[in-house]
């Protein structure tokens, strides 16, 4: 479970605003409020990873925030999704 979970070019496009937004959600999900540290890390960190993924070509890749690993309390901090651009097989990545 990802608190916002969108391709990379439409979150680009609202980046300025994802921090309130995994704010709300993390209030929601996880029953539980999001510090100010971790919200202005969300809010300095974030789009400049979204511009980059757009300036690499990667605007169409799927991204999860703060995605809840399973039988854990621990949360990857971004984790993408897509195909392998040669293969064609689905790929993964992740950064906690």
């Amino acid at each position: 479970m990802a608190l916002v979970r969108d391709r990379a070019a439409p979150m680009l496009d609202k980046a300025d605003q994802l921090h309130e937004l995994l704010k709300a959600q993390a209030r929601i999900q996880f029953q539980s409020g999001a510090g100010a540290g971790e919200v202005r890390s969300w809010q300095n960190s974030l789009p400049p990873l979204l511009k980059d993924l757009d300036e690499a070509g990667l605007g169409h890749v799927e991204e999860l925030l703060e995605h809840k690993l399973p039988f854990s309390p621990k949360r990857a901090d971004v984790v993408i999704c897509g195909v392998h651009p040669k293969t064609r097989r689905p790929s993964m990545s992740s950064s906690s």
